[in-house]
């Protein structure tokens, strides 16, 4: 019997997300850190000029690391500061990761079983009950959703 081979070159550990923010591709992953203190809807770090206008623009997605929330760039408001759609470092000494571009589609691993909702390459929202552990998806996944109940979770996104 025949079977489908999955081959990846790129990997990516990723969250759901209640917001429109798709998964960030990984080959366009820029800027990384630790913030140096915390705000309503801010990143900021200790290093002067890290966030420039050749280095950082609206619209680039920031994941905090630490507690897999991810944010819009919304403005640079100077070199150590930037303004994000959502506020997600509520704590100094959290790690960071900005991607300038997100997914245009990405095979999902699960690593924890549940219900998952995602959204697929082509725009379609739809949730998979009952996903068993350790599935990989064979569709294009470009976001997923927050969901109640027994969520999935522990995802993998591969490219």
């Amino acid at each position: 019997m025949a079977y489908q081979r999955l081959q990846v070159s790129r990997a990516l550990a990723v969250h759901a997300t209640s917001t429109d923010i798709n998964i960030p591709d990984p080959g366009f992953a820029g800027i990384s850190g630790t913030s140096a203190t915390s705000g309503t809807s801010k990143l900021t770090v200790a290093a002067a000029n890290t966030f420039t206008a050749d280095t950082v623009q609206t619209g680039f997605i920031v994941e905090n690391i630490s507690t897999g929330a991810y944010a819009r760039v919304t403005a640079i408001d100077s070199g150590t500061q930037l303004s994000l759609s959502g506020n997600i470092f509520t704590a100094s000494g959290d790690k960071f990761q900005i991607y300038s571009k997100s997914t245009t589609g990405c095979i999902l691993y699960v690593g924890e079983g549940g219900d998952l909702k995602v959204v697929t390459a082509g725009g379609d929202e739809v949730t998979y009950k009952e996903v068993q552990k350790g599935t990989f998806l064979p569709i294009l996944v470009v976001r997923i959703i927050t969901i109640s109940g027994t969520p999935a979770s522990e995802f993998i996104a591969n490219w």
